[in-house]
């Protein structure tokens, strides 16, 4: 790898004459400037980052804290993010909160005292108000989720339109014990797709029942433990909304271990798609989230803020897609 002192040789000029080159600290002559150009770009020569930061007092880092990074919906997220920051010469430090309120503090805390980032993406768990309350001053952009009464940008899918789609497509098909599998409490997406599941079944003329609605965790683990609850029912439903992708993956789990004839005794609908399912070509009503450009999206936003200096206080709707199983019954 190239350095400072490699480029000075090769131009012909000083180290301290490439720093201020560099570093546009001092007049340089146009002719040794462009000496010292044609030696870094044949070199192949960078300036480091910290050069840069120093001069205009930034890290060009951001920070992308998500809930699970072990979810596909995350990891495109992020690539969406990385997309939209390579366009600004930024990189990304990504932390993962496994779904956890203390790491969440941790990374927040590590990535604002320790990585200096010059803003922050996150995906909150959906506690830690008053902590983030307590980061005002760092450009921040919530994605798939939001923090009650913490005003920030943030970009979310329309959970509530997808959730009713799906649901209604399931009552379409004669279905009226349709069970749900929640996600933790005091997270946005839950609550919002659970009010599209109602809002389905009350214009269908139907009521929700408290038997039929079962909380896990967004995990697969939590997810399987909570169908079980709806399958073991004297009257089990005879449809299931899962509320994520990972939801889904425990529910089918379940549906597998009780012996149950998917999807002729039981069918599924669930929020957001994994990749396996274009694959394996499993009837599953899905609704299509686009988390690629949720990711451009919020760091768009982030980068308004970052450049403004102030926030820009914003909510973006990105639309879904919902793709309809038409197993028989």
């Amino acid at each position: 790898m190239a350095t400072m002192k490699d480029v000075a040789e090769k131009a012909g000029v000083s180290t301290s004459t490439v720093s201020h080159v560099i570093n546009d600290t001092r007049y340089v002559s146009p002719e040794l400037r462009k000496k010292v150009e044609n030696a870094m770009e044949e070199l192949d020569y960078s300036p480091h980052a910290a050069a840069r930061s120093l001069r205009a007092q930034k890290t060009y880092t951001i920070g992308f804290v998500a809930s699970d990074i072990t979810n596909t919906f995350f990891a495109k997220v992020v690539r969406g993010v990385e997309r939209i920051a390579e366009e600004h010469d930024y990189k990304v430090i990504v932390a993962n909160t496994d779904e956890t309120a203390e790491k969440e503090v941790q990374h927040i805390k590590g990535l604002i005292h320790q990585e200096r980032v010059d803003g922050l993406i996150i995906a909150p768990t959906g506690k830690n108000q008053k902590e983030f309350k307590n980061i005002s001053d760092t450009p921040l952009v919530f994605v798939d989720r939001v923090i009650s009464g913490v005003e920030a940008p943030s970009v979310l899918s329309a959970n509530r339109e997808g959730a009713y789609q799906a649901v209604n497509h399931l009552i379409s098909k004669g279905h009226s014990k349709i069970g749900i599998v929640l996600g933790r409490k005091g997270v946005l997406t839950s609550k919002e797709r659970f009010e599209g599941y109602k809002r389905a079944l009350y214009q269908n003329g139907l009521s929700p029942d408290r038997s039929l609605i079962s909380r896990g965790n967004f995990k697969v683990e939590g997810s399987f433990k909570a169908t079980k609850e709806l399958l073991s029912l004297d009257k089990p439903p005879t449809a299931i909304f899962t509320i994520n992708n990972k939801t889904t993956m425990g529910a089918l789990r379940a549906i597998r271990e009780s012996k149950m004839d998917w999807p002729s005794d039981i069918e599924v609908a669930g929020f957001d798609d994994f990749d396996c399912l274009k694959f394996l070509d499993l009837p599953i009503t899905t609704v299509i989230q686009k988390p690629g450009r949720m990711g451009m999206e919020s760091a768009k936003l982030l980068f308004k803020s970052i450049e403004a200096g102030k926030v820009n206080q914003k909510t973006v709707r990105i639309g879904v897609e919902v793709d309809k199983a038409e197993a028989p019954r």
